[in-house]
């Protein structure tokens, strides 16, 4: 993962923080402004490193409908 990459990701859940959750490549990620059940595509803006594990900051741009709307 670098920053500024895109990818897709489905939100999952709401943090306590209320950001959208997702697992990508085995890692949890947040992602500003995005609910469970949604697609979105994701800009990386900040990769960081606690206790060795990256913890991974997104911006999402681009929301699409849901899987099960499909």
């Amino acid at each position: 993962m670098e920053k500024n990459q895109v990818i897709d990701l489905e939100i999952t859940d709401l943090s306590y923080e209320a950001m959208g959750v997702a697992h990508y490549n085995g890692m949890t990620v947040f992602v500003t402004n995005a609910l469970p059940g949604e697609i979105v595509s994701a800009k990386i803006l900040k990769v960081t490193f606690v206790a060795e594990r990256p913890v991974v900051s997104f911006s999402s741009f681009t929301t699409f409908p849901s899987r099960s709307s499909m």
